[in-house]
C-alpha cells in the first residue's frame, strides 16, 4: 500500500500516522502493555482496510503508482 498511500498530501499524513503506529505498537510491546497493544493493532488495521477500500474504490490512481495493484484489482478481491 505504501506507493499509493503517498500520492497527496493528505496521504503522507495517514503514511506518517501509520508509521507512527507501529513505534506505539513496539513500544507497548516493550512494556508487556498486551491490552493497549492489542487495540493499538486493531485500530491500525482498521486503518489499512480502509486504505484498501479507497485504494478499490478508484483503482486507476494506484495501478499507476503501483502496477502490481493491478493483480489485486482484477482479482475482484
Amino acid at each position: 500500500m505504501l506507493p499509493m498511500q503517498s500520492t497527496t498530501a493528505g496521504d503522507w499524513q495517514s503514511l506518517y500516522l501509520a508509521h507512527r503506529q507501529h513505534h506505539s505498537l513496539v513500544q507497548a510491546m516493550e512494556r508487556g502493555e498486551g491490552a493497549r497493544d492489542q487495540a493499538l493493532a486493531t485500530e491500525h488495521v482498521n486503518m489499512a482496510q480502509m486504505s484498501l477500500t479507497y485504494a478499490l474504490e478508484g483503482p486507476e490512481a494506484f495501478i499507476k503508482a503501483a502496477p502490481v495493484f493491478r493483480l489485486v484489482t482484477e482479482s475482484g478481491v
